[in-house]
């Protein structure tokens, strides 16, 4: 029981600190997120480039969405975290290029599902191991990321390797 507390106490902090530039009132032992963080900014030079030109280029934006829920709710809820992460990740994206340039927008493309997402059958024994307690409203974990990435960390090196799904470029 100890150890559980232990392994659930550093994944909630390894998170936490994962997202922390996040808001932490959607954190809790029962649910995580939606949550936002930007990886490997790049500036392209195009043939218009000039040094007054900080938007051509990509970023890549993680997101996170998890909840302790009963089984029978695990797949209409990754479902549900897929369709919010998608359209909260369009408007980080724009948010992102805005600040770039003020003639810069985001285009966010991503295709299919999860990057990574936890199934029905998966999903009590992985509460059990993020600690899903008694008190939550279940204990199977219905989890959904934009990009495939560990469960229990940020894990750049995984995202390094996928394609930017965030791309800025000038308004014309």
């Amino acid at each position: 029981m100890m150890r559980l507390l232990l392994v659930s106490a550093i994944f909630f902090i390894n998170t936490f600190l994962s997202f922390a530039d996040s808001d932490v009132a959607d954190m809790t032992f029962c649910k995580f997120g939606p949550k936002f963080k930007l990886y490997e900014s790049t500036e392209t030079r195009t043939k218009l480039w000039d040094k007054k030109d900080k938007c051509t280029g990509t970023v890549k934006i993680q997101g996170v969405y998890w909840s302790c829920v009963k089984p029978a709710d695990v797949e209409e809820k990754v479902q549900e975290y897929k369709t919010k992460l998608k359209s909260q990740a369009l408007i980080e994206c724009q948010k992102h290029c805005e600040r770039r340039g003020s003639n810069c927008i985001g285009e966010l493309s991503i295709t299919g599902g999860c990057g990574l997402k936890t199934d029905r059958d998966e999903a009590l024994t992985m509460g059990q191991k993020m600690g899903c307690r008694k008190d939550c409203p279940g204990q199977s974990f219905a989890y959904c990321s934009l990009y495939d990435a560990a469960f229990r960390t940020e894990d750049a090196d995984r995202i390094s390797k996928q394609i930017p799904n965030c791309r800025c470029k000038i308004k014309r």
